[in-house]
């Protein structure tokens, strides 16, 4: 006999949380893994950031992909005019399952905004 389980990874990631940054005209800095996860311990688990510049969402270009360093994900660089948001792609490992997960989410960005 075969038994049916239900499994529901844990939630790492908050719907609504989105990562410090620090825009100065066209440069901007990114602390990808802070304030994303939930709680705070799974943000190890996030092992590359894919960052990509969009016009407007499903319009994006120059994507670049952050690997972890020194136990933390920073994106430094210089941005488009353009660009109005960034489409964040975070790849992470479930422990529970040791498989590779994704999950994107969009942080609209405003001149001149500065997280201390």
């Amino acid at each position: 006999d075969s038994k049916e389980v239900k499994y529901s990874p844990p939630r790492y990631f908050d719907e609504k949380a989105l990562p410090p940054y620090c825009l100065k005209e066209s440069n901007i800095s990114i602390a990808l893994t802070e304030n994303v996860t939930d709680p705070e311990i799974y943000k190890h688990c996030i092992t590359m950031v894919q960052v990509c510049e969009c016009e407007r969402e499903g319009f994006c270009f120059n994507c670049n992909k952050m690997e972890k360093r020194l136990g933390q994900i920073v994106y430094q660089g210089k941005i488009e005019n353009s660009t109005e948001l960034l489409r964040l792609s975070y790849q992470r490992i479930n422990p529970k399952r040791y498989s590779k997960m994704a999950t994107i989410t969009n942080l609209k960005i405003e001149k001149g905004h500065c997280d201390e």
